[in-house]
């Protein structure tokens, strides 16, 4: 299988005045048939396509302003384990806070693309790292490719 990991972190401009609150990855496969060798395994998927809440605060989790300070969005109980497939897109759910005292201002944007390698597939056997950056006037998604390397990870760990 594939995981994937999702980073947020807010642009030093805005300071620390982004707080998230969902992160959805939409249209995955949830079945598929696996052809394995010696070597590798291939998927084909199949069925229907459902959308995955990875993450999800109401009251909104604060954005750090670096990426080696940000959370990576997932618990043992939401990680996202998936099917090799094209990857899809992600919607993300936000807020900013100008300064105290005034309202908050939430925003959700959809369809982030989580391609990284034009339509390839999401491989076998990867960890795709997600590392999203909430400026004030754009959202930029920066896709890192890892090895799955065993790892014991406390929940609520930085990795």
């Amino acid at each position: 299988c594939s995981w994937i990991s999702v980073k947020v972190v807010g642009d030093k401009t805005t300071g620390g005045n982004w707080k998230l609150h969902n992160l959805k990855i939409n249209n995955l496969y949830h079945t598929g048939t696996a052809t394995c060798t010696s070597s590798a395994a291939t998927w084909e998927t199949s069925g229907e396509r459902a959308s995955e809440v990875l993450y999800e605060n109401a009251t909104g989790a604060t954005i750090n302003t670096t990426a080696q300070g940000a959370a990576v969005m997932e618990t043992t109980a939401n990680n996202m384990v998936i099917i090799p497939q094209v990857p899809t897109s992600i919607d993300v759910t936000y807020s900013f806070v100008p300064q105290e005292g005034v309202d908050a201002v939430t925003e959700t944007k959809k369809n982030l693309t989580l391609k990284y390698d034009g339509d390839n597939k999401w491989e076998s056997g990867k960890h795709y790292v997600y590392t999203i950056t909430i400026t004030a006037t754009e959202i930029l998604v920066a896709p890192t490719v890892l090895g799955w390397d065993d790892v014991t990870v406390t929940p609520g760990t930085t990795i």
